[in-house]
């Protein structure tokens, strides 16, 4: 389980911190206004953190598998969690 969450974590600093000092170099967002580029820049990462918690939640499901969707769907408590996550973001 310390694996899972030290990878996890590892994970998402990472790629939440390229975003953040390289974003507008990685969107292409350098010739805009900078009022404009931070906007586009830190509504992708925002976007992407609740990407990455979402694929947190798969792996946390079954940690010690490889295939993490095997019997995704009979497990009527993780869709039922799943489909009202994705009801609240719309």
């Amino acid at each position: 389980m310390w694996r899972n969450l030290l990878m996890q974590a590892a994970y998402q600093v990472t790629t939440l911190l390229v975003l953040n000092f390289g974003g507008r170099r990685i969107l292409y967002l350098t010739n805009d206004t900078k009022l404009h580029a931070d906007k586009e820049k830190n509504t992708f990462i925002f976007n992407t953190f609740v990407l990455c918690q979402v694929f947190n939640e798969f792996n946390a499901r079954k940690p010690d598998e490889l295939n993490v969707f095997r019997g995704v769907t009979r497990n009527r408590l993780f869709m039922g969690i799943m489909g009202r996550d994705e009801l609240s973001e719309c």
